[in-house]
C-alpha cells in the first residue's frame, strides 16, 4: 500500500547535480497513485503559465502527507492532458526519507572560504555563491573531480570556523580568471546541530536583507 494519496501537496526541485539546480521549487499535487513507484501529478504553473519541464530529468520530490514530510528522487516520464488540465507521470525512486523543508532553501551569498582536497595535499581558495542546509555552490582556484570528497572550511558568523566534508556532484568552468572552476557540493556526515546552525544563519541573513529592503536598517 502506497504511503502517498491523492491530494498530497508536492514541491520538487531539479537534482542538485544538475546545472538547473537554482530553479524551483515547483509546486503541484498528487492526482493519482498509479502503483508503488508511479504517480500522476498536476503540471506546475508559474505566473499563469505551465512550466515546460523536460522528460527524463531527475528531480528531488518532497511530499506533504498526514504522517509527515517525506522525499525521494524521481523523474518525469510522460505528459498528458484531460478536460483542459495538464498532467505529468512521475517514476519515483524509493525509499522515501523524512526531510526538513528548510534544508532545501538555497541562499545566494558571497562568502570566502578554503577547501582541502581529498589527498590532503592541496588547499584551494574560493567564494561560496549559494548555501543551504544540504550543500554549497562555489567558484574556486583548484579543480575537483566529480565524486571526489573535499573538506570545506567556512568562516561562519555563528562559529569561528565551520569545517564540513562534502562530495562534488557537479562542475564546470566559471566565468572568472581568479576562480576558474565552479562546483556544487553536497554535505556528507553533517551533524544535525551544524545543519541547524547553517539554516539559522540563512534565516537571519534573509531577515536582515528583508529589513534593508524595507528601509528598517
Amino acid at each position: 500500500m502506497s504511503i502517498l494519496t491523492t491530494g498530497n501537496k508536492i514541491e520538487f526541485y531539479p537534482d542538485i547535480s544538475k546545472e538547473e539546480e537554482q530553479q524551483g521549487p515547483y509546486v503541484s499535487q498528487v492526482d493519482e497513485v498509479i502503483d508503488e513507484t508511479h504517480i500522476k501529478i498536476l503540471a506546475p504553473i508559474q505566473k499563469g503559465i505551465i512550466v515546460p519541464l523536460r522528460l527524463h530529468e531527475r528531480y528531488e520530490f518532497v511530499f506533504y502527507t498526514p504522517k509527515g514530510v517525506i522525499g525521494c528522487n524521481g523523474e518525469i516520464i510522460n505528459r498528458n492532458q484531460k478536460n483542459g488540465l495538464h498532467f505529468m507521470i512521475v517514476q519515483l525512486n524509493p525509499p522515501f526519507k523524512k526531510v526538513q523543508r528548510r534544508s532545501f532553501y538555497r541562499m545566494e551569498c558571497i562568502l570566502s572560504f578554503q577547501y582541502l582536497l581529498e589527498n590532503g595535499e592541496q588547499i584551494g581558495t574560493g567564494v561560496i555563491k549559494d548555501i543551504s542546509g544540504g550543500g554549497i555552490r562555489f567558484i574556486g582556484n583548484k579543480e575537483v573531480a566529480l565524486g571526489q570528497r573535499i573538506t570545506c572550511m567556512i568562516p561562519m558568523p555563528t562559529k569561528e570556523l565551520f569545517t564540513v566534508k562534502g562530495q562534488v556532484l557537479f562542475k564546470r568552468r566559471s566565468s572568472t580568471d581568479q576562480y576558474p572552476y565552479e562546483h556544487r557540493v553536497q554535505f556528507i556526515d553533517l551533524d544535525p546541530k551544524d545543519q541547524e546552525m547553517i539554516i539559522r544563519y540563512i534565516f537571519l541573513e534573509q531577515r536582515k536583507r528583508r529589513s534593508k529592503e524595507r528601509g528598517l536598517q
